[in-house]
């Protein structure tokens, strides 16, 4: 017999398998298990459906005791109603504790988490091992794909009639339509040729022209219709607000389903076009009385999954806060912290999609690097750390390091990285996977600023040979 479970053992592992005791704890232990991976025994003696969660309590004080949590994007997982099946019910739940609000609890995420026991008897030692063995299949990954992140500094320009209507400077000898228009050929193909360089599966670019169906025919003409377009025209609230270089990001349409965020009122959902959650300014305090600060830009929230496994969602945030700077001390205190409260208004969505979502991507030029200038100094703001919290953020991480003296721009003669793809924590173990990685665009990127001037967008001479002035930045997700 102890010859068999050997040799049974050695084909377990031979085949990737390896065996896992779970360690079980009662209900009333998970205060002294919070941030630890366990199963959770206890009855359930009260249950609450709020619609949007349910709440399985195991005591009647649900305010300072341990909660299963599970949110409606899972309802349609269970048979029957979470909050019908397991009330009064004997239940082992398996998960990760989190502390909220004073209390612990565990979201469930999938009917495998939650068994229904046939007894239940209080365990006295919490370091009791499982009796029941569990069998964990080593990683196996089914697909994978490339998120990429650019800024196409002429991109703006290149779609539009740019002698007529300059988006910057208007030319004191501009050349003749026709030219331009030959000259807007010519950097389409280059355009198209460094997208297909990227080869990027979800590719976000800043700085992109105003007006969606520009980029959806130049998709078809140059790109095989390869990608569907997800842009913040759509919802776009106040012209006033709405620059001509804006956020889009191009989404694989053969490998992932889409869920877009753009109604802007009840009656506009669908399945697939969901309302879109950002209110369209804060009201903070502003030199002593309260100021309105509306988005500089305002940015796309999508969700995608892959078709070879389509239950699985996604979520990306994508953003490209306006310039810091300005031409006045005042004007740029103001857009510092106008660029603050975009940041502040991003963390606040963070917070939400995290009880929902596993699988975060956030990224964008945020016009910013990580530190504080001298009029951040002055106002005691980094705007940046706001959004993202440093190597102890709870929710994001920056899964792109550079070496030194790299980064995504130079400014005055020095690197720095403002271009970033921060992604959720459940990217480094759960069903999608994120290996931190080093940019390896930079040099590139460098040489190709030092061999050519800077044209402006609104100047046609050398512009296909010039795409931007960020490195872009690519990480590949392996599912």
């Amino acid at each position: 017999m102890l010859i068999s479970k050997l040799l049974a053992f050695i084909t377990l592992i031979s085949l990737g398998i390896s065996i896992v005791e779970a360690k079980t704890i009662d209900w009333t232990e998970t205060k002294n298990h919070v941030g630890e991976f366990v199963t959770v025994q206890g009855k359930v003696v009260r249950t609450y459906n709020s619609k949007k969660a349910i709440y399985l309590n195991f005591h009647k004080d649900y305010k300072s005791h341990f909660t299963a949590i599970i949110f409606a994007s899972n309802f349609n997982k269970f048979l029957k109603s979470p909050d019908t099946l397991f009330k009064g019910k004997n239940i082992s739940v398996t998960g990760k504790i989190k502390k909220y609000k004073g209390q612990t609890e565990i979201i469930v995420k999938s009917p495998d988490d939650i068994k229904i026991l046939e007894a239940y008897e209080p365990i006295k030692n919490i370091e009791k091992k499982s009796v029941e063995t569990l069998i964990k299949v080593k990683d196996q990954f089914v697909d994978k794909f490339k998120v990429g992140l650019a800024n196409i500094y002429f991109s703006a320009a290149l779609f539009e009639n740019n002698i007529e209507k300059p988006l910057f400077k208007k030319m004191e000898t501009p050349p003749k339509r026709e030219l331009e228009i030959e000259f807007d050929r010519l950097s389409a193909q280059y355009l198209a040729r460094y997208i297909k360089y990227l080869d990027s599966d979800v590719l976000v670019i800043c700085e992109s022209p105003n007006d969606p169906k520009i980029v959806e025919k130049f998709i078809s003409e140059y790109l095989d219709d390869r990608y569907l377009v997800v842009h913040n025209a759509p919802v776009v609230k106040n012209k006033k607000y709405y620059y001509n270089q804006q956020v889009m990001a191009l989404v694989d349409r053969s490998k992932f389903n889409v869920r877009k965020y753009e109604a802007l009122n009840k009656k506009d959902i669908t399945k697939n076009n969901l309302l879109y959650p950002f209110p369209p300014n804060k009201t903070i305090d502003y030199n002593g009385k309260p100021t309105k600060f509306w988005w500089s830009r305002f940015p796309i929230e999508f969700d995608v999954s892959l078709k070879s496994d389509p239950s699985h969602w996604y979520k990306f945030i994508a953003t490209y806060p306006k310039s810091k700077f300005a031409r006045s001390d005042k004007q740029a205190l103001k857009a510092r912290m106008q660029n603050n409260v975009h940041q502040m208004m991003l963390r606040e969505r963070v917070e939400v999609v995290s009880k929902d979502f596993e699988d975060i991507f956030i990224l964008g030029d945020m016009n910013d690097s990580m530190g504080m200038d001298e009029k951040e100094k002055k106002l005691g703001i980094d705007s940046l750390s706001t959004l993202y919290h440093g190597k102890n953020d709870s929710i994001l991480w920056d899964s792109v390091s550079y070496k030194d003296k790299e980064g995504t721009y130079v400014y005055k003669g020095e690197a720095q990285v403002i271009d970033f793809i921060f992604t959720s924590h459940g990217l480094k173990k759960g069903k999608g996977r994120v290996k931190p990685s080093t940019n390896n665009f930079f040099h590139f990127f460098n040489t190709m600023i030092k061999h050519n001037l800077r044209p402006r967008p609104d100047r046609l001479e050398n512009r296909e040979l010039f795409l931007s002035d960020h490195a872009p930045v690519v990480i590949e997700v392996k599912h």
